[in-house]
């Protein structure tokens, strides 16, 4: 004697089975069309120019570009480096630097690893779509900028000397799922 495959509920097997096949292709059509709009907007990587010809209009980067499938946000990149700084761990720091910039954070007489004793209070400003042309980011598919607050303690001669600082980090990337990497940075 055969069973029959229907359960409890009345429903055949291959009832259920099409209905996860529709649901598959729902999926992947959601996906597709995310696929496209990204494509569409051009990932964020040029601000929007509302004014006049050679003149451009900061656009906050939440703005103009979809949620981030690598899930890394460029406030990490940042917050990550100056835990670098912090813990004086020079490679973990590197790692998130473009490697032109590499140097000029390491080999300053002044940089984050010769005088700095620690920062704190660290505060971010919204990222900002930039065009990198021109600019350490020139050649990256996307480029942000992000204002930054924090409080500075550094060994001067004579014992340690704390100021709060406005800076900038310039960040960019090849791609929607490639990490963010500091190109460039300095006093806002």
């Amino acid at each position: 004697m055969r069973r029959s495959r229907r359960g409890t509920s009345g429903l055949g097997v291959d009832v259920v089975a099409r209905a996860r096949r529709t649901t598959l292709r729902v999926a992947r059509v959601v996906l597709g069309a995310v696929a496209v709009v990204t494509l569409a907007t051009g990932c964020g990587s040029v601000a929007a120019n509302g004014g006049t010809a050679g003149e451009s209009t900061p656009t906050p980067i939440h703005a103009t570009m979809p949620t981030d499938p690598s899930g890394i946000t460029p406030e990490s990149t940042i917050t990550d480096f100056i835990a670098g700084v912090n813990a004086h761990d020079m490679v973990r720091a590197e790692g998130l630097v473009a490697p032109k910039h590499v140097s000029a954070i390491l080999d300053r007489p002044d940089g984050w690893f010769t005088n700095t004793v620690n920062i704190t209070g660290l505060s971010l400003g919204a990222p900002v779509a930039k065009d990198g042309h021109g600019t350490a980011a020139d050649g990256y598919a996307q480029v942000l900028y992000v204002p930054a607050r924090f409080t500075l303690a550094e060994q001067k001669s004579g014992g340690t000397s704390t100021s709060r600082v406005s800076w900038g980090f310039l960040l960019a990337r090849q791609s929607m799922v490639a990490r963010w990497i500091i190109v460039d940075e300095g006093p806002a």
